[in-house]
């Protein structure tokens, strides 16, 4: 009798990493304007400029994960592609344009489904202004943009439409 065994490349240092990484249940949604569950992420403790929030797609040689960035008090999520090594190979800022400014607020909903691709929807509400700062009445218009983008095999995210 003859048994075959496969071979198979020792995981890299980043794979194991991986391999702790809390799998994400998908869809997995964002929206800026109610934040989103820290999943018990102090970010103020933890010192460093970002955390990794979970793991959403393994494939062959790309590893997708959702990382925290903390260049402020409020945690950016980013999506990131990576390869077996942990070098990134592409990144997705989730919240682009999200907030308040004068005459402006930006609202920004996104979602990663099971099948790779990304839903941004964009809602930004902008009204006109007087000379001392006061919203003129009537003046408010809403504009709801939606972009797709999919994770390719390859690793990068591409726009789709």
């Amino acid at each position: 009798m003859l048994t075959l065994f496969g071979c198979r490349e020792p995981m890299t240092e980043f794979q194991k990493k991986f391999e702790t990484i809390d799998k994400l249940n998908l869809p997995v949604r964002f929206n800026s304007k109610y934040g989103f569950d820290m999943r018990g992420i102090n970010a103020d403790s933890i010192g460093i400029k970002a955390v990794y929030y979970g793991r959403v797609f393994e494939m062959d040689t790309v590893y997708t994960v959702i990382y925290l960035y903390t260049p402020v008090s409020d945690p950016v999520p980013m999506i990131m592609t990576m390869d077996k090594n942990g070098n990134k190979i592409d990144e997705f800022v989730v919240f682009k344009t999200t907030g308040p400014d004068y005459g402006f607020f930006s609202t920004e909903d996104i979602t990663i489904l099971p099948d790779k691709s990304i839903v941004f929807v964009d809602s930004t509400e902008t009204w006109d202004m007087d000379e001392i700062v006061n919203e003129i009445k009537d003046s408010r218009k809403l504009t709801v943009t939606t972009e797709k983008y999919k994770i390719k095999d390859n690793g990068k995210i591409e726009r789709l439409e």
